[in-house]
């Protein structure tokens, strides 16, 4: 089950964290840091056990970041980290944003959520924030992936898109 996480799970997520942090694929991050953020992190619980984390953190002005994205590898292949960026996806939506990013080594699975692949300079304040104090700053291997969630509703499209035969100056022939 995904669930926000609470202050009982601030252990189970650092130690799901370290040994990636201390592989270089995701950046540290310490208990203090994971509580004061807390209420951007979702959790994979299952039987009482957290499996995998991640987070939605704001990046600007309708921009956030699927961040520390972390399975654990005894449940890899599973669907857990597809399960935590759609929570992430979804709760991007509910809270407004238009764009969801993240960077990744797993790009096939960001992908078949409609992320596609970006450029860095489309992400300059993260590359300004959070690139600037990675150790892999000037070697970074993650690939940028991004999606964007605004949509058009039908409703809010013109009458005259909505229904073409409404407007008689637009006639099927014309499409022909």
């Amino acid at each position: 089950m995904i669930r926000k996480a609470t202050l009982p799970d601030i252990d189970a997520i650092h130690t799901l964290l370290v040994p990636r942090a201390q592989a270089g694929t995701v950046l540290p991050r310490s208990r203090e840091d994971i509580e004061s953020n807390l209420r951007d992190i979702f959790v994979f619980e299952n039987e009482g056990r957290v499996l995998g984390t991640c987070s939605l953190v704001h990046m600007g002005e309708k921009l956030a970041e699927v961040r520390s994205l972390v399975v654990d590898s005894e449940f890899g292949r599973k669907g857990i980290g597809t399960a935590l960026i759609q929570a992430c996806i979804d709760d991007a939506l509910e809270l407004g944003y238009e764009r969801i990013f993240a960077l990744t080594y797993v790009v096939p699975v960001f992908a078949n959520l409609g992320f596609h692949v970006a450029n860095m300079s489309e992400l300059p304040y993260k590359v300004w924030k959070d690139c600037q104090t990675c150790p892999k700053k000037n070697n970074c291997d993650e690939t940028a992936v991004i999606r964007d969630l605004v949509t058009v509703k039908v409703e809010d499209l013109p009458e005259v898109l909505r229904d073409p035969d409404s407007d008689p100056a637009i006639s099927i022939e014309d499409f022909s």
